[in-house]
């Protein structure tokens, strides 16, 4: 089995070469301590030469892994060597090792075996030390080259914990500031809380003035209300009605005092007593009228319904006219008393 050696792919052509030879030796060489341990040392091959194709098949490699990787290439192509050396020696004696055969045949497939338990032991141990060699070889690369890798991850690990102590540095600085700032706010709160405090302290002492104030204004009520007339003292105290007499003199009239017309002719008679006009009041010579509406107010009617609260009523004097009734001649009307002219409607109230 001839193997060409150049390429990754190669390496598992040479494994495979491996793979024949220990079920070679494990099948047809007996069971002999020898052969029992170059099966193993084939099996170690395997194992390193597998790890050996993973190595180069790596997507990511670093320099030196690179170089790790040209070393264990040129120690596989120097073990294909051997192994296609004994790969040789074995097909030479192949056919009769696996062949027992009767007769003739036996005796030469004897004389074979012999020849090769003779002639092959120096070669069988010279492959051994070959294979070990080997083995050590790709062992001790694969260990640098995974002491390379792991290198290459601490320095990946290493640069990626920086990037991450870059950005959480970054974040502390930003969180400095953002504390920074929230200390400032917190200052700027508690200063309201302060201001807010004295105000309110302020608008308590305000409030505890006010109801001082209120306390005081209720017992000043209290003490108005003891000192006002009772409920029904209200309602039995009118207001009086104003009479405006004839002469132009204002004064309220308390119906509650002056109950009847009588009453009211008596005060009209002490009112007018010595002053002009006394006559005509003695002798009933006058008329009220309602300021608002004018009408006359009949002392025919009974005194309870002639008045209300708060009118206002107006006296007038009556005066007989004896003289000529017929007007001036220029129209005017004249006073019944003192004779003087006016053009108003005869039906107005003139002052003069």
């Amino acid at each position: 089995m001839a193997v060409s050696f150049g390429s990754v792919g190669d390496i598992i052509a040479v494994c495979l070469l491996v793979k024949d030879l220990a079920d070679a030796f494990d099948k047809t060489r007996g069971s002999g301590a020898e052969y029992q341990g170059l099966t193993r040392e084939l099996g170690s091959l395997e194992r390193c030469l597998l790890q050996v194709d993973l190595l180069c098949r790596s997507p990511v490699q670093t320099q030196d892994i690179a170089a790790i990787c040209d070393a264990a290439r040129s120690t596989v192509k120097d073990c294909e060597s051997s192994l296609q050396d004994l790969y040789r020696r074995i097909e030479k004696y192949d056919r009769y090792l696996n062949n027992k055969g009767s007769g003739a045949a036996f005796f030469a497939n004897a004389a074979m075996k012999i020849r090769w338990q003779v002639s092959e032991k120096d070669a069988i141990k010279k492959f051994r030390s070959a294979i070990a060699i080997h083995t050590d070889a790709l062992s001790m690369l694969l260990a640098t080259a995974n002491v390379e890798e792991l290198a290459s991850e601490t320095k990946s690990s290493a640069n990626e914990i920086s990037g991450v102590l870059v950005r959480i540095h970054g974040r502390l600085d930003e969180t400095t500031t953002q504390l920074t700032e929230q200390k400032t706010i917190v200052g700027r709160i508690t200063d309201g809380i302060g201001r807010i405090r004295k105000i309110c302290s302020d608008m308590q002492a305000s409030l505890a003035n006010l109801l001082q104030l209120g306390t005081q204004t209720h017992q000043a009520v209290v003490a108005i209300q003891t000192q006002l007339p009772s409920r029904l003292e209200r309602v039995l105290i009118d207001d009086p009605f104003i009479l405006e007499d004839a002469i132009g003199r204002r004064a309220p009239v308390h119906l509650q005092f002056i109950n009847s017309w009588e009453a009211l002719h008596a005060v009209l008679e002490i009112r007018f007593r010595n002053i002009q006009g006394a006559d005509k009041i003695g002798r009933h010579e006058y008329s009220l009228q309602d300021h608002r509406t004018g009408r006359e107010i009949s002392r025919s009617r009974a005194w309870e319904g002639a008045f209300l609260p708060g009118q206002r009523v107006d006296m007038s004097l009556i005066f007989e006219n004896k003289r000529s009734t017929a007007p001036a001649a220029d129209g005017a009307n004249t006073c019944p008393g003192c004779r003087h002219s006016s053009f108003s409607s005869a039906d107005a109230d003139v002052e003069w």
